[in-house]
Formats: structure tokens, C-alpha cells, sequence
């Protein structure tokens, strides 16, 4: 199948990229010998990093984690990077540094008119709340430092940082979902952290941060439609920012807005209307009841329904 690929036109067009010499012409015309070099020294490449299994007869067979890698177009070195480089009880700081060593990342590069920016973001805490490991200068610190500038919905000067930020995030989605896939692959076996990756794929998704308020999902119009808001007719709109700062200022949490009565919620927000608006949203956010029965079945299997 190699025959069908531009690779294979390569060969012929520049065979010195490859160490394809004039003699390999004369006595392999096809070059039938080299590309089964090339196809097995890419499958050796595999099998070391698990992505396949090699068996005794020369058989390739895909593992999880190559499954995973091939759902998502992650490069076989990221891949098994995720897969060497996930570790029990990670910090979010670290999992942001693993992240932003992957190999897509790898021809970002930090330069001189970028740096002050990037230590004043990386400095201010409302904005990069979480540590930057390697600081500005390395590519993972600055990768972690534009997807957080990206959560904390804040701007950047420098062009070339905007550019470099639309780089990360076409990315940042599809790798959290690798990496928390990977997670639960029997080639890592680290289960435990699929938790917290899940948070970090829906606050990528979301563009918001888990710790901040659930009514914050209210506060910003959907940007696929131009024009569209959360409500129809003459008192549409979105919830006010400001309202829900508030909130988040005073420590009224979600569970605690449920059991508040009306004049408590105007005496919060400050007026009657924004308390009738917070009421109003606060009836959208889904409330789940969940019963569940567990029943052993073996040491090392039980039954959840």
C-alpha cells in the first residue's frame, strides 16, 4: 500500500532524504526491499511504544492505547508520552506541563517580544491560578500559560501570541480527550485520574473554570449564532457578569441559592430584578436524585444499579 502514498513518489524525487542510493536502484528497481524496511522500522516504533503488539508470526495487532491515539490523530510519540508520563496523584500544574510536552506542540517557541507578556500573565494569579512549571521560556510553560489566559477570558497584545493561542486551543480538546482516555486504557492503568482530566476536557469545552459558579454557563451568549440568547421574546438576555461576581464574592454556591428565599436573594444581588434573574437561571441548571444498590459479586467485581 506504500506504492499508493506520496512517500512513495519521495523515494524517486529525493532519494538522498531517505539513504536511497543509486546502487538500491539498480538492484531493487521498485524499491520493494526499502519500503518493507520503512514499514518495519515503523512498526518496531509502535511496539515499543504500545501502540501494537509484534506476535511470533509477525502479526500487528492494535492495543488500546493505539486505538485511542488513532480516534484522536495524536502523533505515536505524544502518545506514548501521555501513556509514560501520567503518574498517581498529579497536580493540575503537572498535568497542564505533560500536556504542553506533546508532540504537536513541539515548533511553538518563545520569543524575545513574548516573554515580558508571558511573565505577567504567568504572575497574576486571577488570570494563571495555577503554578507554571518551567516558566515563559519553555514551550509547556508557555502552552500552559495561553490555555489558562484562554479560561480566564482574558486578552493578549502581542499578535504573535494570539496566533500561537488559536494554535493551542484547535488542539487542547482533542488531546484532553486522548489523554483521558488513555488514562483508562489496561496499557497505563491509571483510572484515577480520569476524574480530573474529565474536568479539564469540560472546562476546555465550557470555557470556564471548575471552581467558578455554575450560573457563570448563563452569563455568556452562545457565539455559533449571531444574535442568540438563553430566552425568547422581549425580556430575553443572558445573566449579568456582574450578578453572578457577586455570588461568587459572598460564597453562595449553588446548593446554598436553592434553599434561599426570595427577599434573601434580592438582598444579595442587590435588587429585586437581579434576584428574580438569578431564580430564574437557577431552575435551568440540572438537578439530579440518584439512588444506587451495590452488591458484591467476586473480590474484584461488584454490581452498580
Amino acid at each position: 500500500w506504500l506504492r499508493y502514498t506520496y512517500l512513495y513518489v519521495r523515494f524517486f524525487r529525493t532519494p538522498q532524504q531517505f539513504g536511497i542510493t543509486s546502487e538500491d536502484f539498480n538492484t531493487d528497481p521498485t524499491l520493494e526491499k526499502k519500503r518493507r524496511e520503512f514499514s518495519n522500522s515503523a512498526a518496531q516504533k509502535l511496539n515499543v511504544a504500545k501502540l501494537i503488539r509484534i506476535d511470533n508470526n509477525r502479526n500487528y495487532n492494535a492495543t488500546d492505547l493505539g486505538r485511542v491515539a488513532a480516534r484522536f490523530y495524536v502523533d505515536w510519540e505524544t502518545a506514548e508520552l501521555f501513556a509514560k508520563g501520567t503518574v498517581k496523584g498529579m497536580t493540575d500544574d503537572k498535568i497542564l506541563a505533560l500536556f504542553g510536552k506533546a508532540h504537536e506542540f513541539h515548533q511553538l517557541k518563545t520569543r524575545d517580544d513574548e516573554t515580558a507578556e508571558l511573565e505577567a500573565l504567568a504572575a497574576d494569579e486571577t488570570c494563571c491560578p495555577i503554578r507554571v512549571l518551567g516558566g515563559p521560556t519553555n514551550t509547556y510553560g508557555k502552552v500552559a500559560i495561553l490555555l489558562q489566559v484562554y479560561l480566564s477570558r482574558r486578552y493578549l497584545e502581542a499578535f504573535s501570541l494570539v496566533s500561537d493561542c488559536n494554535y493551542v486551543l484547535q488542539n487542547a480538546s482533542r488531546l484532553f480527550r486522548a489523554l483521558f482516555e488513555i488514562t483508562m486504557t489496561r496499557v497505563t492503568k491509571m483510572s484515577e485520574m480520569s476524574d480530573r482530566l474529565l474536568e479539564w476536557c469540560k472546562m476546555i469545552d465550557q470555557r470556564l473554570w471548575q471552581s467558578q459558579h455554575v450560573l457563570r454557563h448563563f452569563c455568556y451568549p452562545p457565539s455559533y449564532k449571531k444574535g442568540a440568547t438563553l430566552d425568547e421574546g422581549p425580556k430575553g438576555g443572558v445573566l449579568k457578569e456582574i450578578i453572578v461576581k457577586k455570588l461568587e464574592d459572598a460564597g453562595f454556591d449553588h446548593w446554598r441559592l436553592l434553599t434561599m428565599s426570595d427577599s434573601e436573594l434580592t438582598n444579595v444581588t442587590g435588587a429585586r430584578a437581579n434576584g428574580d434573574a438569578v431564580k430564574k437561571y437557577m431552575r435551568r441548571v440540572p438537578n439530579l436524585e440518584l439512588d444506587a444498590k451495590i452488591q458484591p459479586i467476586t473480590s474484584t467485581i461488584m454490581r452498580i444499579t
